[in-house]
């Protein structure tokens, strides 16, 4: 069999509402094989670049009317960005910094799955450090006693990790001294009812000399991960923290107003 090498012309003209029409023929070619190749492209867009020529490249034969199917990818990237603008109209404002006055910290629960979403914390007023760095995969550990206002008897699983603690009985400022204590690098306190009510964390004139960050969190959320890691046995969260908010939608802790 005997293969024929062609040379391919092409011409585009624009059209109605930005459509374009591309022509394209092999030199040589009769007028009703032009006629007939020409009706099989009417109603292309110009929007599925064609490539109307054969070539050798790297030994390999392209062939012509090769579609690169850019609508398709524009659609995918105007389909993020609605995300994106839906998740940054539906989230609180977003820390600046991993400690700034009032501002809000994130950290991300990988494990245990049926609670794995982005949680917001909110960082003690006039007590407590900073994060100086991102913690990737650290354990959030709930303290024994639950409320943490004496000595810590499971140092073993909160050294070097993040502790739970439940709010009362003590001030913040004591039950952040006593994870840190305990080897904690960190303490979440967690409030002991159920609304969703944020609270400004403060010493009240306590000088327990706390240096590790002390962070707010919802006692909706914090009794919600504790049923999850008692039911299942974990004992412990999977968490990384600080983290910056993700825009996406599936971030969302579902039984939260925000």
């Amino acid at each position: 069999m005997t293969m024929r090498m062609m040379t391919m012309a092409c011409e585009c003209q624009s059209g109605a509402h930005g459509a374009c029409r591309c022509a394209c023929g092999a030199a040589g070619q009769s007028q009703k094989q032009r006629q007939q190749r020409e009706r099989r492209q009417h109603g292309r867009a110009c929007g599925m670049a064609w490539r109307c020529e054969e070539r050798q490249q790297g030994g390999r034969r392209i062939k012509a009317g090769t579609v690169l199917n850019r609508p398709l990818m524009m659609m995918v990237g105007i389909v993020a960005l609605l995300m994106a603008m839906v998740g940054f109209q539906s989230m609180p404002q977003q820390a600046a910094a991993f400690h700034s006055n009032d501002d809000f910290v994130y950290f991300a629960l990988h494990q245990p799955k049926e609670v794995a979403y982005v949680y917001p914390v909110l960082p003690a007023k006039d007590f407590g450090g900073d994060f100086v760095h991102v913690h990737r995969h650290i354990k959030l550990v709930p303290s024994a006693p639950v409320q943490g206002c004496e000595t810590f008897t499971n140092n073993f699983a909160v050294e070097g990790q993040i502790a739970l603690v439940q709010r009362g009985m003590c001030s913040f400022a004591e039950k952040t001294f006593h994870a840190q204590q305990a080897g904690a690098i960190a303490a979440v306190i967690y409030d002991n009812s159920m609304e969703e009510e944020w609270i400004d964390m403060i010493a009240e004139g306590l000088d327990y000399s706390v240096t590790i960050p002390s962070l707010f969190m919802l006692g909706i959320d914090g009794h919600r991960i504790l049923d999850s890691l008692e039911r299942s046995g974990a004992g412990m969260a999977d968490i990384t923290i600080p983290m910056n908010q993700t825009f996406s939608p599936l971030s969302f802790r579902p039984w939260a107003s925000w």
